[in-house]
This record gives structure tokens, C-alpha cells and sequence, in this order.
């Protein structure tokens, strides 16, 4: 049969909603409640995060920057110094090749027997040429076996002698070819 109520809205009689489905919502209600919850949390966490790792990115671009600025001072250190190491290797060379020249000449007076004089002495980096006069061949053979004592020549050789007078006095003229020991 057909049920009409005719009773005015207000005085109806409400219609109830069973206690299996009230709960129903309630549970429903309370999952919705924890999943927004759930939800909300891991956004705010992600969000913490994302602005933790925002911060540490600009902290490291700021690193970076300095870094970068430290690579180019050090770059350009590294060349003044490679410049500078340069710069000492030629002085130290042509320090040591003029204390050398210096040390020769000096070596060649040192061992000049008395009554040896010498009239050239030509340096050439590896070779000596020294060209003088002697009172007699066996200063000149002295003046040899000094050479080839000495730390500073190697393998002396005699290429000529020549008898000459020189204001009544005979002398021998020599000439004396060395190499240099490095």
C-alpha cells in the first residue's frame, strides 16, 4: 500500500538512521580524519624538507662561488710561481756558467808552472784553447799533467810547439787544446 503523510514537515516524524550505519560514518568520517591527518603530515614534512634542502643548495652555491674565486687565486699563484721557478733556473744558469768561467781562469792560473805564461785563452763552452810560452817542453809537459789533474779538464792535448829566441832567451811557443768537464 501507498503510504502518504500529511502531517506538516516540522511534525513529521524523522526518519532514523540505523546505529550499523551511523557507525559506518563514524568509521568513515574518523578514516577520512586520520587520511587527511596522514596526508597534511607527509605534505608539511616534504615541505620541510624541500625548504631544508633549498637552504643547504644556496649554502652550497655560496660555497661553490668561494671556492671557485680560492681555484682561480690558486691558478694564478701556481703561474706566478711556475714564472718565478723560471726565472731562477736562468739566473741559476748563467750564475753557474759564469762562476765556471770564472773558476777556469782561475784553475788555468793555478796550475801555470813558474816560467809558463800564457799569451790566449780562449773559452768555449765545452772546450779550452790556451796559447803561451814556456822557458823550456818540460814546463810545457808539466802545464799538461796539470791540466789532466785537474776537476776542471779532461784529456789535455798538445796540437803544436814552436823553438823560438825571444830578447836572447829561448823559449817554446805552445799551444794546448782541452775539454771542459761539466
Amino acid at each position: 500500500m501507498i503510504r502518504i503523510n500529511l502531517f506538516p514537515r516540522e511534525r513529521r516524524p524523522r526518519r532514523r538512521i540505523s546505529p550499523f550505519v551511523q557507525r559506518m560514518i563514524l568509521v568513515g568520517l574518523l578514516t577520512a580524519i586520520i587520511v587527511g591527518g596522514g596526508l597534511g603530515y607527509l605534505y608539511y614534512r616534504q615541505k620541510v624538507q624541500v625548504g631544508l634542502l633549498e637552504r643547504e643548495k644556496i649554502q652550497i652555491e655560496e660555497q661553490k662561488k668561494g671556492l671557485l674565486k680560492r681555484k682561480q687565486e690558486v691558478a694564478k699563484l701556481t703561474e706566478e710561481i711556475r714564472k718565478t721557478r723560471e726565472r731562477l733556473d736562468i739566473i741559476n744558469q748563467l750564475l753557474k756558467t759564469r762562476k765556471t768561467w770564472v773558476y777556469v781562469v782561475d784553475e788555468v792560473v793555478d796550475l801555470l808552472p813558474s816560467g809558463v805564461w800564457l799569451g790566449t785563452l780562449q773559452l768555449q763552452p765545452a772546450d779550452v784553447q790556451i796559447n803561451g810560452s814556456a822557458f823550456s817542453n818540460l814546463l810545457v809537459s808539466q802545464l799538461m799533467d796539470n791540466l789532466s789533474l785537474s776537476p776542471y779538464f779532461d784529456l789535455p792535448e798538445l796540437t803544436s810547439t814552436i823553438r823560438s829566441v825571444v830578447g836572447g832567451r829561448e823559449v817554446v811557443t805552445f799551444r794546448i787544446r782541452t775539454r771542459m768537464k761539466l
